[in-house]
């Protein structure tokens, strides 16, 4: 039932997608340009960080936005997205940005991406075509 959700979002489930998408880059944005928020990059855990955040942005998005055309608008505002936090990171005392974690910010994107294009995929060739994209 769950993958016929993501594979076949009806529109109350992508519009929801769509609001979370956008408050969770509300959130994220916040946090990353906030001294002293995220995890220590000493921790060793800082990519991991950038790549959850942003594989579960790519996800929603996904969702929000089916179809080819959706998957490159999404990947496109969250790389924009990527490229502008880093951007902020820099200007902020105690923060730095960095070509590192923007990369892990785009490689998130595009596995969230990629997870629910594959799940959607799998669900199309057992059931049938996706009639809204």
């Amino acid at each position: 039932m769950l993958l016929n959700l993501i594979a076949f979002p009806p529109p109350e489930l992508r519009r929801l997608a769509a609001l979370g998408l956008f408050g969770l880059s509300v959130a994220l944005c916040w946090a990353l340009v906030t001294p002293g928020m995220g995890p220590s990059e000493d921790m060793g855990l800082d990519k991991l960080a950038h790549t959850g955040a942003f594989g579960l942005l790519g996800a929603m998005a996904a969702i929000a936005w089916p179809g080819r055309l959706g998957a490159i608008l999404a990947m496109a505002v969250l790389a924009l997205l990527a490229g502008a936090t880093e951007l902020a990171q820099s200007l902020v005392p105690e923060r730095n940005g960095g070509i590192a974690d923007g990369l892990a910010d785009v490689v998130g994107a595009a596995l969230g991406i990629t997870v629910v294009y594959l799940i959607r995929r799998r669900q199309v060739a057992r059931i049938g075509s996706y009639q809204n994209m």
